[in-house]
Parts: C-alpha cells; structure tokens; sequence
C-alpha cells in the first residue's frame, strides 16, 4: 500500500479508528527514537 492510499483510507475512517491509527504510529515513533535512522515524510 503506499503513502497516498494509507492517507486516502486514513480520512475514511471514523475518529475513533483514526485516534488508533495515531496512537499506534506515535508508539511506534517512540521505540524507534532511538535508532539512528533519517525520519522523512
């Protein structure tokens, strides 16, 4: 799947699902912090 469609699938969901979809990501950011990798979006 790629960037466009996640977003596109993103704005379809109701609020409640995106809230997950946030959460989600922002917990994955956090163990990721530490590695050292380029974030680009």
């Amino acid at each position: 799947m790629i960037k466009t469609q996640i977003l596109e699938a993103i704005k379809q969901m109701p609020n409640s699902d995106r809230l997950e979809v946030i959460e989600f990501t922002l917990k994955l950011l956090r163990q990721d912090r530490g590695k050292p990798e380029k974030l680009s979006l």
